[in-house]
């Protein structure tokens, strides 16, 4: 049987004792997704998975700690919850819940996805409350947070829904405004290469559409006589696009350099 089973990590105990309860049951967790995948229903079966998996470190923990216990599943699975469960930092846990925010270009379903990965070791009495709280003072958009705090009646799924919405009008919103610039720069690249016979270097965003905008630079400077065409993707974007003869590489503004 040993030869056909699928691979799984054990458990490393050791590498963050302190954590360990919360590990464990993760761990477990996902084992026992293991035998729901695999059919496994037979709890001698189990109990012998449980324990080849788990490693040689936990097997002696296991050892030593059974005492009388009986040889079934559940029991030893108890007996290990019950050895590494003190292990659980309560407090620690409950930190790391309050100090999570909503990372850049992260959306606010997958930041309160993981606001529930982390509540379920802080024991909290009301999950969806707490993380109403976190998503009101951790979220990245302000009109969210100021409309949750006008309606204080919402509840978490109100605010996911309106969370949504204005993720979706935002996005729909750069991206026209993104097409609108493009081409407004291309306007202006055209005006410039027809004022400079030399060659123009081009600046632009590296967050910007540079396929869309290398495509329709290409079709202005095919009519024009320039020589050499240089995209540098390293300065942020504004609208302002005026010629100079320097390149400030800390500056916020786009230029046309005549080389």
């Amino acid at each position: 049987m040993a030869g056909s089973l699928p691979p799984y990590p054990t458990f490393d105990y050791a590498s963050d004792k302190s954590n360990a309860g919360p590990r464990w049951e993760r761990w477990v967790s996902r084992l026992e997704n293991l035998f729901v995948g695999l059919k496994i229903e037979n709890e001698e079966r189990k109990r012998a998975l449980l324990l080849h998996y788990a490693g040689e470190s936990v097997y002696d923990i296991y050892d030593a700690e059974k005492g009388e216990t009986e040889a079934s599943y559940t029991a030893t699975k108890q007996v290990l919850t019950t050895y590494f469960e003190p292990k659980k930092n309560t407090q620690m846990e409950v930190y790391k819940f309050r100090t999570h925010k909503q990372k850049e270009g992260q959306s606010l379903d997958e930041f309160v996805t993981e606001l529930r990965k982390l509540a379920k070791t802080c024991e909290f009495t009301n999950v969806d409350k707490e993380i109403l709280s976190q998503v009101i003072q951790n979220c990245k958009s302000n009109r969210l947070r100021r409309r949750a705090l006008r309606e204080p009646d919402k509840t978490l799924n109100d605010i996911l829904t309106l969370g949504r919405t204005l993720e979706m009008a935002d996005t729909q919103a750069t991206e026209m405004e993104r097409e609108t610039t493009v081409t407004y720069l291309v306007q202006e690249i055209g005006r410039v290469v027809r004022d400079n016979a030399n060659s123009v270097a081009i600046l632009l965003h590296k967050s910007f559409n540079l396929k869309s905008v290398k495509k329709e630079v290409k079709t202005v400077f095919t009519t024009n006589t320039c020589s050499n065409i240089l995209l540098l993707e390293h300065i942020f974007l504004y609208r302002i696009f005026l010629p100079f003869t320097y390149l400030d590489t800390n500056s916020d503004k786009i230029f046309f350099i005549s080389l």
